[in-house]
């Protein structure tokens, strides 16, 4: 049925429904679902039961989504913990969970960060100030904090 005549229970599947599709197309966290829901029109109310509905059953897991997006954001594009960290809150993550999942991989920062300049370095010289300026900023810019990029800088050496 639809209009007023609608009833709490069709409300809510419907909820569910629309929440499944966006479910189906793509991983998200618990406040990216409901900022979707919310968008559609739907009440603060039923998104908010609809994510704690999805969380219980397992299709809304922030921590298994935290840990999958760590995995892939130092492999893939070898960012560092504070653009993580970042990047997490952005997606309605809360800092717990975060500091939590990246405790629980083991995130060697140095290593990646060594990757990175050592890549760079080729065509960089670093002894010219403007050419380690241009580095510092990119490191920094990819969530490296500053003692750990002069750790490894001074490495270089």
């Amino acid at each position: 049925m639809t209009g007023i005549w609608m009833n709490n229970s069709d409300t809510i599947d419907q909820v569910r429904s629309t929440a499944l599709i966006y479910i189906a197309k793509r991983r998200l966290t618990g406040f990216e679902l409901k900022e979707k829901l919310k968008k559609k029109g739907y009440s603060q109310r039923l998104c908010e039961e609809t994510v704690a509905y999805f969380t219980d059953m397992g299709y809304i897991n922030d921590f298994d989504y935290a840990e999958r997006f760590i995995m892939d954001a130092v492999s893939l594009k070898q960012h560092g913990t504070m653009r993580i960290e970042r990047d997490l809150a952005s997606r309605g993550i809360e800092k717990d969970v975060i500091s939590k999942a990246i405790e629980s991989l083991e995130i060697d920062n140095l290593e990646t960060l060594r990757q990175l300049v050592a890549a760079n370095c080729r065509s960089l010289d670093l002894s010219n100030i403007k050419d380690r300026n241009r580095l510092f900023g990119f490191l920094v810019r990819k969530g490296f904090r500053y003692d750990e990029i002069n750790v490894v800088l001074r490495e270089r050496e």
